[in-house]
């Protein structure tokens, strides 16, 4: 994590440099096969190219940090985001189970009157989550939309995500975050190319659990 940290930090400061007025570097300084060759003027053409070639290595770095942020234990059928420490259910029900995000009655009554908007008791996503055991764990539940959008890989389609998860439909998953301004909706996202949407709470969509790691 702090490797993480540090690497994320370094590079928000070199992509922060190209728009400096002024800026010095050591002479001829090594990065893994990027020279960074008297750096002093980012207004320098030479110098811009020097610099892309900065982040380019820091890019790469970074890659080489996240490519392995998530360890799958095959036994438990669960996911370890080591970045987030968030662990994410990854059986074969996270590709085969659906649920509405409100049940019909519930949602009729947000849409129509502005009642029971946030009501997830019944055969819902939110309810289906937190009776789940797996793994040993019984603290399951429905992830935040910034939680479920962190894990797409946006680099590969059909499903987005990395290949350490074995069960994901190239669909849309249920996340626990209503639109604001408009109840009856939730978002989701859709893993097919990792796009994220508004959804009708009455809507079915798939659903992954999470829990937050020890």
């Amino acid at each position: 994590m702090k490797t993480l940290n540090k690497t994320l930090i370094t590079l928000s400061i070199v992509i922060g440099i190209s728009s400096v007025a002024q800026a010095t570097c050591s002479t001829d300084i090594d990065m893994g096969g990027h020279k960074i060759t008297n750096v002093t003027a980012p207004v320098n053409g030479g110098d811009v190219v020097n610099k892309q070639y900065m982040v380019s290595y820091m890019q790469e770095t970074l890659y080489e940090t996240m490519k392995n942020r998530f360890i799958r234990d095959n036994t438990k059928e669960v996911v370890l985001d080591i970045t987030t420490n968030l662990m994410w259910q990854d059986d074969t029900t996270a590709k085969t189970i659906k649920k509405q995000w409100l049940t019909t009655t519930n949602y009729n009554d947000c849409h129509d009157n502005g009642n029971n908007c946030e009501n997830t008791t019944g055969d819902t996503a939110a309810t289906y989550c937190e009776a789940m055991t797996l793994g040993g764990y019984d603290d399951w539940r429905i992830p935040t939309y910034e939680e479920l959008y962190g894990i797409v890989k946006s680099t590969v389609y059909h499903p987005s995500i990395s290949n350490i998860f074995q069960h994901t439909v190239s669909s849309y998953y249920w996340s626990s975050s209503t639109v604001v301004g408009n109840e009856s909706y939730a978002w989701n996202v859709n893993f097919h190319y990792g796009g994220d949407y508004w959804g009708s709470k009455s809507a079915s969509f798939f659903v992954r659990c999470v829990r937050d790691g020890q």
